[in-house]
């Protein structure tokens, strides 16, 4: 369950940070949807970790996640 939480965690963060380090001097709200291309690598990032930890098989025997396990605890504990 712990694996699970970091991971969905970590993806969630990095692409937080994606959106902080976009420029050095304006701040994070200032066009944050002026980049279509990062806007659909965001959305492929959420899709592939929904996908790698809801998906039977795939996420519980070949990554060892187990998202339904973790209950929306464990999902509102990745934040």
């Amino acid at each position: 369950d712990a694996r699970t939480v970091a991971f969905i965690s970590l993806v969630w963060a990095e692409n937080i940070r994606a959106y902080c380090s976009r420029s050095f001097n304006k701040p994070i709200w200032h066009n944050v949807l002026g980049n279509a291309n990062m806007q659909k690598a965001i959305i492929m990032a959420q899709i592939c970790l929904y996908v790698a930890v809801l998906v039977p098989f795939f996420s519980d025997k070949i990554l060892g996640l187990r998202g339904v396990d973790i209950g929306a605890f464990g999902w509102l504990l990745a934040l």
